[in-house]
């Protein structure tokens, strides 16, 4: 009676056991959070500042993670045939398309009341589908098959799975987005502008409801995989999310709605955090496997070497020791035996490394000497969209375009007679592939060299890398739009602040003066008759003086009048007097050449950074002393602002609502300046600015 095989679970991490190490690590993980958790949730209601610029970019990468999350659970789903890894990826990709549709719609972001035509409630809504899918994708990954025994599905094609659940995940996502914004007047009011009403209790009950069954399902599933492990730390984030942003605070924008997106993220990230690493343990076994391979290859030849000696002595010996034949014979087959067994061996080590190869997520591809393929993964295959049949014996010069082959053969040439045997994938630069349609699209790869039997052979991992160029892409205009705006403002914001200063110092101060004129001459000519009336109007008159010098001291304060109508260098001298004045601070200026003239914006820059810093002088620096350097040449303006202080720790954290240094920093970004700051405690702070200069253009005449 014939004995089934019994099988064996090829190593990944929904069906291995979870090492000491990681139960250590995922303990320490879910206290800390926990911790944290405890620690923020008594400030949960305190407001913060309205960070638009958070939604999008917290939300793109939520989608980012759990994107690429799905796309390696669906991968690991296609070797292994599990129900539960097609239902957990299912729930990665259904909150990413949830998270799109949540930023789409968030008031305040792209329309005042978010696109696809949401209303006031929309948001909120997406926000409890959105956090309710995740613990129902662990619920069913929970209860449907799997486990560290499992044996593989017979579920057809798993394209026809994978394809069938992203399609549900899209179509279900649609659905409860258009009930959301369509069927918005009929569904509960649980938002009240930024604040919640109580009907936001039954909706955040209900999802941390399903967040504590699914806690509950995974902690009962036995044995543990590793993958159940984290996915409990998961689930303790996810919950300390709900619990900050939609429990303990008050609204948008406060500390628990900022936190508990934090809490989201870290949620989101750990999965990917550990696939990643199974990843990196993966190839590291390819390597082992390798070598094994090698080794048993190199047994075999020495192997032969030894049977092709004894063959020849036994030839010999046939021809003068006839009757030693049987003894020799049975030598020669012990050989031949060894031979078989090393041939086994080395059979086996094949297959296990065709295994690993054929698992990898990356495209493996291997080439002899002449560029002709002769090793095409399963990734490779799905990479180029070229089946393996078609691709072995083919030059490698289909996979490039042929702009580049030229250059690729010569790169590969200077490779093989250097003495390194692989160049790993982060030190090249993002190259270029070509699929069998003809499509091109950005790739990186590592390639190692190898001699066997006098051949050389060449491997290379390629990785699609086409969404991190965009990402990066996107990133680099987001940048570039952030300093556009920054530069407009500060403008803007300058301009203001002159107009504002004019007014004061020629309406509202000549007006004052003015009164106060009246009211000296009402007193000189005696119109009070009596005591109490004349102790009054003189009152009213050093009261109006004061307010006078009040009004043009604010004036100047906003930008001094000076600035816009004399220039730099007497603005900069009338703010050092008036420093000296205020604060009895000793405070000297050079500037050099004395007739110094720059144009906006150099000129406002400069004069902003010295005020700026004589302000931090005098609020924290304890000094006696300060020295400040404004020289220009052709090429740059060189600034020092020098005082014999306390000094401070660059290293320490950045107090909360001190902004002082990145003010300088972001005055002088905004003329393409660099800003060096020099200091350290008990020996004062020297802070230098180097802002590039036009030559004679950049001048005010």
């Amino acid at each position: 009676m014939a004995v089934e095989p019994q099988y064996t679970p090829q190593p990944f991490l929904s069906n291995l056991p979870p090492e000491p190490g990681q139960r250590r690590f995922a303990l320490a993980v879910t206290l800390f959070s926990a911790l944290t958790f405890i620690a923020l949730a008594p400030f949960a209601k305190l407001p913060l500042a309205e960070l638009w610029g958070f939604i999008p970019v917290y939300q793109s990468a939520i989608v980012v993670i759990d994107l690429t999350t799905a796309l390696l659970l669906f991968g690991q789903f296609a070797i292994l045939r599990s129900r539960a890894l097609l239902a957990l990826a299912s729930g990665y990709l259904f909150t990413a398309f949830m998270a799109v549709a949540h930023m789409l719609t968030f008031p305040g972001l792209f329309a005042p009341s978010g696109l696809l035509g949401a209303g006031s409630q929309t948001t909120a809504w997406l926000y409890m589908f959105w956090h309710a899918a995740l613990p129902l994708a662990v619920i069913a990954y929970a209860r449907l098959d799997g486990g560290l025994d499992a044996e593989p599905q017979r579920l057809g094609r798993p394209a026809i799975a994978i394809a069938g659940c992203v399609l549900a995940a899209l179509v279900l996502a649609c659905a409860l987005t258009l009930l959301a914004t369509a069927g918005h007047d009929g569904m509960p009011a649980i938002m009240n502008g930024n604040s919640y009403t109580l009907g936001m209790i039954s909706a955040v009950a209900s999802v941390s409801l399903m967040n504590v069954v699914a806690l509950f399902a995974v902690w009962r599933r036995r044995p543990h995989s590793a993958l159940d492990l984290w996915m409990l730390v998961v689930l303790c984030a996810w919950f300390f999310d709900i619990a900050l942003a939609t429990v303990l605070n008050a609204g948008r924008f406060d500390l628990g709605f900022y936190a508990g997106r934090v809490y989201g993220l870290l949620a989101s990230s750990l999965i990917l955090l550990v696939l990643l690493i199974e990843n990196g343990k993966l190839y590291a076994r390819l390597a082992a496997a390798l070598q094994g391979e090698r080794r048993e290859r190199q047994r075999a030849q020495d192997k032969t070497l030894e049977l092709n000696a004894l063959n020849e002595s036994l030839e010999r010996r046939v021809t003068l020791r006839t009757a030693e034949f049987d003894e020799i014979n049975v030598e020669l087959q012990a050989e031949v035996g060894e031979r078989e067994r090393a041939e086994s061996d080395a059979d086996d080590a094949r297959q296990r490394l065709a295994g690993i190869i054929e698992s990898a997520m990356d495209a493996i591809i291997t080439v002899d000497d002449q560029q002709r393929i002769v090793l095409f993964n399963s990734a490779a295959e799905v990479l180029f969209d070229c089946s393996q049949n078609e691709a072995l014996g083919a030059s490698l010069d289909r996979f490039i375009p042929e702009r580049f082959r030229a250059s690729h053969a010569e790169h590969i040439l200077r490779f093989g007679r250097a003495a390194i045997a692989t160049r790993r994938m982060a030190t090249q630069r993002v190259v270029t592939g070509l699929r069998r349609s003809g499509e091109e699209f950005p790739i990186e790869a590592s390639i190692s060299q190898l001699v066997l039997n006098s051949s050389k052979y060449y491997t290379v991992i390629v990785r699609d890398v086409t969404e991190r160029m965009r990402s990066e892409e996107a990133l680099r205009r987001s940048k570039r739009e952030l300093d556009e705006m920054a530069a407009v403002s500060a403008t803007a914001r300058e301009q203001e602040k002159s107009r504002v200063a004019r007014e004061l110092h020629d309406e509202l101060a000549q007006a004052l003066t003015v009164l106060r004129l009246d009211v000296n001459g009402l007193r000189q000519r005696g119109l009070a008759s009596d005591a109490p009336s004349a102790a009054t109007l003189l009152a009213m008159e050093k009261m109006l003086e004061h307010t006078v010098a009040a009004t043009r001291r604010i004036a100047a304060d906003l930008r001094p009048l000076m600035l816009d109508d004399l220039g730099l260098v007497p603005a900069a001298e009338w703010l050092v007097e008036n420093f000296k004045e205020r604060h009895g601070i000793d405070c000297r200026i050079a500037v050099s050449p004395a007739d110094l003239e720059l144009a906006d914006p150099h000129a406002t820059a400069v004069f902003r950074i010295v005020q700026e810093s004589l302000a931090n002088v005098a609020r924290h620096a304890e000094a006696a002393h300060v020295v400040v350097n404004i020289a220009c040449s052709d090429a740059e303006i060189n600034l020092r602002i020098r005082d014999d202080g306390c000094g401070f720790d660059l290293s320490h954290p950045r107090k909360p609502n001190s902004f002082g240094l990145v003010g300088l920093r972001e005055r002088a970004r905004l003329v393409d300046g660099e800003i060096n700051i020099d200091t350290a405690p008990g020996r004062g702070t020297s802070i230098e600015v180097r802002i590039p200069f036009g030559g004679p253009s950049g001048r005010a005449a």
